[in-house]
């Protein structure tokens, strides 16, 4: 994987993301409530840091569109702004509501309920996700392989053992399949557009299934503010809802647009275009995200403090944070180690505290799922995923960490051994690194340092998939070249 921070992408690609998370949902909530943990419990938490909710649940999520999800004792359910529990039923596995209805699991069967807690739809359908624009993405069926079968194209790495090899398709919010499983791969609709995976390229269809841009690109996002960032062959550039390429390919990485400015990667720095592509604010960051409420959290170098700057590029919040989130609701996510102390706080826009906890289990804006949810389901949130919206973020270059942390074995060296080892690993939703796994060899030397190196890359910022962090396959190859004689 290459320094680059792609959205919603293509499956097992190597070219990682660098930069962007996905917003909670509640944007311009005046009234927005944040989840906090205190002695083992959650609660929330208003703007100014008032206690709204006492601290009470097992576990919590975030509200969206006015109910939260929560765990208390065996029980899960949703509650309001009150605290008041509103809908409460045998579930195993719960999502955050999204365009009225939320998606739950009832022993073995997944459906959808509504506001009221009534089932509106029940599926036996392989995959489902949360409604968006009026249609859900959902996949149709499941193969499984007894062998590993691999197919290595350049730097893109293709896995069928044990994947989902169904279609994709969509549902309306009757449960009617309005457009069949045909694709290889689908994302959720975005200002009436979706990507889809055919035959190998990236295109985009509309709400009834029409495509209305052929497959053509190599790696496609989803439309915001009007445009779409496309990876044509090694670079990024962006497109209009017409197909025509409008900022050229030439960026190594690029994320959406959001308030008008889209971060880019050149090389190894981060910088912001408008959507005419002119450059805005120079590209001089390490790591960079995108502006929210008027701010943009970035970090200047390598294992540097983040700080936030407004659309000028001035830091209006100086880098002093170890972590940072996005502003959403007036307050942003940061954390702060100091010795052996780390805390984990809320910052308003002055770049003030307005609640600390010092415990370190989880960040406080984090999903509960993944202390319950239920493991037996393919849909479970708990699965490791191939595609997500957002793929883990590396915090730098990481062929340029692996090259300078790669020891060549002296006996592969001494024997003229070098190639190209493929290695596995899983990007856990706290970002750690785990189960390493060798994918293809050249030789057990060079395999064996493969994995080691890959086993000590630095924490990344974790994957996200319908607002949450979740665990993400990730493979890489490993280059052993010895310098020509």
């Amino acid at each position: 994987m290459k320094k680059t921070f792609l959205i919603a992408i293509s499956i097992f690609f190597l070219f990682s993301c660098k930069l962007s998370k996905i917003n909670k949902s509640g944007k311009g909530d005046s009234d927005r409530l944040f989840k906090i943990s205190q002695n083992g419990k959650y609660g929330y938490i208003d703007k100014t840091g008032k206690i709204i909710i006492v601290p009470q649940f097992d576990g919590a999520d975030d509200f969206f569109e006015g109910l939260a999800g929560i765990k208390s004792g065996s029980d899960l359910g949703y509650i309001d702004k009150t605290g008041a529990m509103v809908i409460k039923g045998k579930f195993t596995v719960i999502r955050g509501f999204s365009e009225g209805f939320a998606l739950v699991k009832t022993d073995s069967t997944l459906a959808y309920i509504d506001k009221t807690g009534k089932i509106v739809i029940r599926t036996q359908l392989y995959e489902v996700f949360n409604f968006s624009n009026g249609l859900a993405r959902v996949k149709s069926a499941y193969q499984s392989y007894d062998t590993a079968k691999t197919d290595y194209k350049g730097y893109h790495y293709y896995h069928t053992y044990g994947i989902n090899e169904g279609k994709w398709g969509y549902l309306d919010n009757t449960g009617k399949m309005v457009i069949k499983p045909q694709f290889d791969e689908a994302n959720g609709f975005n200002e009436g557009f979706a990507w889809v995976k055919s035959n190998g390229k990236y295109g985009y269809i509309n709400k009834i299934g029409t495509i209305v841009i052929k497959p053509q690109f190599d790696i496609a996002s989803n439309f915001f503010e009007g445009l779409a960032a496309v990876k044509i062959g090694t670079k990024w550039g962006y497109i209009n809802k017409t197909g025509e390429l409008v900022i050229k390919a030439q960026f190594d990485g690029c994320n959406n647009f959001k308030e008008g400015l889209a971060p880019v990667l050149i090389g190894n720095k981060i910088g912001y275009i408008n959507k005419g592509g002119q450059t805005i604010i120079d590209l001089r960051f390490y790591m960079g995200q995108n502006f929210s409420e008027g701010l943009a959290p970035v970090q200047e170098k390598d294992k540097g403090n983040w700080g936030y700057i407004d659309k000028t590029g001035k830091y209006i919040i100086q880098a002093q944070f170890d972590s940072a989130s996005d502003f959403n609701g007036e307050l942003a996510w940061v954390k702060v180690k100091k010795g052996d102390s780390i805390k984990h706080c809320y910052i308003d826009k002055t770049g003030n505290s307005v609640w600390c906890s010092s415990y370190t289990l989880e960040r406080p804006d984090l999903p509960f799922w993944k202390k319950f949810v239920a493991n037996n389901n393919p849909s479970s949130e708990d699965r490791v995923f191939t595609v997500v919206e957002q793929m883990p973020i590396f915090p730098g270059d990481i062929d340029k960490w692996l090259n300078e942390h790669l020891v060549y074995p002296k006996q592969a060296k001494d024997m003229n051994i070098q190639g190209i080892v493929y290695v596995s690993y899983v990007v856990e939703d706290d970002g750690a690194i785990t189960t390493v796994k060798l994918l293809k060899g050249v030789n057990s030397y060079l395999d064996d340092e493969a994995i080691r190196v890959v086993s000590t890359m630095p924490a990344f910022s974790p994957g996200m998939q319908n607002k949450h962090v979740v665990r993400v396959r990730c493979v890489v190859p490993v280059k052993f070249v010895l310098p020509q004689k």
